[in-house]
């Protein structure tokens, strides 16, 4: 294969025609294909100040948003942040224990609920001793049992939820990773059909950008906000997804216009636009089985079926993800359990905190007594009985710390299995994804390449291959190859 040298430079010949990669810068020395397929940065929210121009200074995203996403060996982020991997095997090991880089307690909203519950827990316990004459003997008794028996209850449920919650986010890696297998097959497909670089190039280049249309399209119905501010996060994220297209050479700038007037034209629902890109590559698909009849190049029809089969497996599963992103968890069901797990965190609070406040005041009492009569016979009860009462504080702080945030961090999890679009560390790689098979294509190119090479080069044959080519005389022998023809020329 000849080296690869300038901007675009050609994968293979065909015809007399060199075909481009879109999006693929060329090799320089050191790097790998890897290296050369475009990586769509992190989306860069509108209240950062950040402008479009960015996009275009990799190194400055790197400093600015993936630097600050560092994570210990046991995980592998990708290019924006998103976590790919982790180890699995260190979370059998103790070592799991202080991992919270990454896990479901590193988010706000996980922590920030044990602090509330620290502060109920903490002003019931000071009411309680300070208002309460004879805090001591104050029973909770019946208070526990009613919290007891909320948190049966809401266990049980959490349990249904997570089990749905995950059906739900394997149903949605699935339909996406099918998406990306539907267009992988697509063109191993037109490799077999001899079609024009033009057309193939577009055909290509329209199935990526609509992978990456699609996820712009997906991570932004998952969010409901008032219409004005909706709006224009959305447009700042397409507008994004746009300059990256334009950038990549994916999309061109005629055809980004197009897109914009659909969007504004059809209000911007999901899978409008993806729908779009993929109506253009039936019509491109069209094209080719014209090119064909018009070189009196005869397409056998079983493959040209399954290009429209392929392309219409590839708005299978647009539907399904739009169906699973649109249609929710029926909202009595969710709201009852968030409802349902605030409110067990806040009574569990005042029972903790009255608990608390008795056993603290027990210890007063206890350590009052003591001092005042430090020979008596009864010491020893009343060593024990404080002790006991400390005992209880250490418990109901324990609980109080660890119970209430178990529970919000099984809620949020549910919640991020739903929906697993977006630009947070533990949302779907689903960019790494796309440059995956973008990668992909690029390999099948060249490998088409050097496969062609290496069947036109007689130095690389042997056996029967070889006599076979030569039988059929498409490649020259070796005397025609170092005398030419003629018999005076083979002494």
């Amino acid at each position: 294969m000849a080296a690869l040298s300038g901007k675009n430079a050609p994968l293979w010949e065909h015809e007399g025609e060199e075909y481009y990669s879109p999006g693929r810068e060329t090799k320089s020395p050191g790097q790998t294909l890897k290296d050369n397929v475009p990586l769509m940065p992190k989306h860069i929210p509108k209240e950062t100040g950040l402008s479009f121009s960015d996009l275009k200074n990799r190194d400055h995203l790197k400093d600015k948003l993936i630097n600050k996403f560092k994570s210990p060996p046991t995980f592998k982020t990708a290019h924006n942040g998103k976590m790919e991997y982790y180890d699995h095997e260190r979370l059998l090991s103790w070592q799991a224990l202080f991992i919270i880089s990454q896990s479901v307690f590193a988010d706000r909203r996980v922590w920030t609920t044990g602090i509330y519950m620290m502060c109920i827990s903490a002003l019931t316990a000071t009411a309680l001793v300070i208002l309460v004459p004879s805090a001591r003997r104050f029973s909770t008794d019946g208070f526990s049992y009613f919290v007891t028996f909320l948190k049966v209850f809401i266990i049980f449920m959490i349990g249904i939820y997570l089990n749905k919650s995950f059906k739900r986010w394997w149903s949605t890696v699935m339909a996406f990773k099918s998406f990306l297998t539907s267009i992988k097959q697509l063109m191993y497909t037109i490799y077999a059909i001899d079609v024009s670089r033009d057309s193939f190039e577009m055909i290509e280049r329209y199935c990526i950008a609509s992978a990456y249309i699609l996820n712009t399209e997906v991570h932004n119905a998952q969010h409901i906000e008032n219409e004005a501010t909706m709006e224009t996060y959305y447009m700042h994220h397409l507008q994004q997804t746009f300059a990256f297209l334009q950038e990549s050479e994916l999309l061109q700038a005629s055809e980004i216009d197009e897109l914009r007037e659909v969007k504004e034209e059809t209000g911007g629902h999901c899978g409008v636009l993806t729908t779009t890109m993929w109506a253009w590559i039936g019509e491109q698909v069209s094209e080719v089985k014209r090119e064909a009849d018009e070189a009196k190049v005869t397409i056998p029809p079983p493959l040209h079926l399954r290009l429209l089969i392929l392309c219409q497996d590839c708005l299978g599963q647009v539907e399904e993800l739009k169906t699973i992103i649109s249609v929710q968890v029926p909202y009595s069901y969710a709201h009852l359990l968030a409802f349902l797990v605030h409110v067990y965190n806040t009574l569990l609070a005042f029972s903790c905190g009255i608990s608390f406040g008795s056993a603290a005041a027990e210890v007063l009492v206890r350590r009052k007594q003591m001092s005042e009569h430090p020979t008596t016979s009864a010491m020893a009860d009343m060593t024990r009985e404080l002790y006991g009462a400390a005992q209880v504080m250490g418990v109901q702080f324990l609980i109080v710390l660890i119970e209430p945030v178990l529970y919000q961090a099984f809620l949020h999890i549910a919640h991020a299995l739903c929906y697993p679009f977006g630009n947070s560390s533990y949302h779907l790689p689903v960019e790494s994804f796309i440059a995956q098979l973008h990668l992909e294509l690029v390999v099948m190119a060249l490998g088409k390449q050097n496969h062609e090479d290496i069947m036109l080069d007689p130095d690389t044959l042997t056996g029967s291959l070889k006599l076979a080519k030569l039988a059929a005389g498409k490649i020259p022998t070796p005397k025609q190859s170092h005398h030419g023809t003629g018999a005076d020329s083979s002494v």
